[in-house]
């Protein structure tokens, strides 16, 4: 808690009084405050209770801060491992192809190459792959995972994208597939075709009866 907190006390005092006693009062001004920290890499929940813990001290409520103190430790906890998993999802992405010969691996190859392969690890890996998928850090495709580094051609290829993702909600057809992207004509079930065939290659898509489904790995 200390550093953090330490970061967090001296950007409030920095500063005017007026601002200053916006943020510990709530409002607005409070949540651009709690954003502006966040590039400290301080949670929101976090800066909340950073704030909470400074008007507590302020009034020297010892029963208050107990409470607030205990719930920061129980979020550092939460943090700590979120930060762990972060750094070692990214670093195993990024020699995947060192660890296991392909660019890609799924939630469940990355948990055992990370030794993170216990119940209590799937939650916060799920957290954490979510998040590097939203800021650009890794992509994913179906289920598996690449370092932004090994971006998959798929990925850069609208068309491609398309036909995958129309697989989301489960097995079609080709004549369900052509009418889901808008491109129900001959050259557009042919290009769809050629499309599937190397989605299939890839090992990203399966096909039975006729029917195309993403290959669900975990």
């Amino acid at each position: 808690m200390d550093a953090l907190y330490g970061s967090f006390k001296t950007t409030l005092d920095a500063l005017p009084m007026w601002d200053r006693q916006s943020v510990l009062d709530g409002g607005l001004i409070r949540e651009s405050f709690i954003g502006q920290i966040s590039t400290l890499g301080i949670t929101h929940i976090q800066a909340t209770l950073f704030i909470e813990y400074h008007n507590a001290c302020e009034v020297n409520d010892i029963d208050q801060i107990k409470h607030i103190k205990d719930a920061i430790s129980a979020e550092m906890v939460v943090h700590n491992k979120h930060k762990l998993m972060l750094n070692e999802v990214e670093k195993t992405l990024a020699d995947a192809i060192a660890y296991c010969g392909r660019p890609d691996l799924t939630k469940t190859e990355l948990l055992k190459f990370c030794k993170k392969d216990k119940g209590e690890w799937r939650k916060v890996a799920g957290d954490s792959l979510k998040h590097l998928v939203a800021i650009g850090k890794i992509v994913k495709v179906g289920a598996r995972y690449h370092h932004k580094n090994h971006r998959p051609k798929i990925v850069e290829n609208d068309f491609t994208r398309n036909v995958f993702e129309s697989l989301y909600s489960g097995s079609k057809s080709i004549n369900a597939i052509v009418k889901k992207i808008g491109y129900d004509n001959t050259y557009g079930r042919r290009k769809v075709r050629q499309t599937l065939d190397f989605l299939v290659n890839e090992g990203l898509v399966l096909t039975k009866d006729y029917r195309w489904s993403q290959n669900e790995l975990d």
